[in-house]
């Protein structure tokens, strides 16, 4: 189990969600963010089955795209701030935050290691003991939701599109904020090939 990569993004998004605190800047235009819808409060989908396509329009917020190299990209909402990471964060495998309005999104990653299908990665949050893991179709991104209501966050990994052998986390604190965020996860076309 990736117990131990689990663990530290726990932490990570622990320390994120307590304050945020550190240097902000706006969110970057759609085709410079640098890396490393589904309606309104509608639940995600529990079973991969029930595909999610996002429609920006119908969000519920005004949002920017932010696009990561990594081949993916999250539809924010447009005032919220990019915040500076920590050390301890980007140790942790954060490499972005952003938030505004009492809720705050994160993206990390980790090595696959011998995980290497949707499967394995289900299989994985189960055992780590998180709450409402499903399968998920974001937008044509295979991925797994998971919540820890202990915690107060959701969100979802999958497999990086561009390295697959990493695994890439975008987490939403809090358990209530707008899931949209989450729903609008889906693949970045400008993307670098591997």
């Amino acid at each position: 189990m990736r117990r131990a990569w689990l663990c530290a993004l726990l932490i990570a998004l622990l320390a994120l969600a307590a304050a945020a605190a550190g240097a902000e800047a706006a969110l970057p235009p759609a085709e410079t963010a640098e890396p490393t819808g589904g309606e309104a409060g509608a639940p995600l989908p529990e079973a991969a089955a029930d595909a999610v396509s996002f429609d920006a329009a119908r969000a519920g917020y005004a949002g920017v795209w932010v696009p990561f190299e990594d081949g993916f990209q999250l539809y924010l909402p447009a005032d919220w701030r990019a915040y500076e990471l920590t050390d301890a964060q980007r140790e942790a495998g954060l490499f972005y935050r952003a938030g505004g309005g009492g809720a705050d999104v994160a993206v990390g990653y980790a090595p696959a290691d011998a995980l290497s299908t949707a499967d394995d990665l289900e299989a994985d949050y189960r055992g780590a003991g998180f709450a409402d893991v499903a399968r998920l179709s974001l937008n044509g991104i295979e991925a797994v939701g998971f919540s820890s209501p202990e915690a107060g966050y959701r969100g979802v990994a999958f497999f990086n599109p561009v390295w697959p052998d990493y695994v890439m986390a975008v987490y939403l604190a809090p358990l209530i904020a707008q899931d949209a965020i989450l729903r609008s996860l889906s693949p970045w076309a400008a993307a670098p090939d591997a």
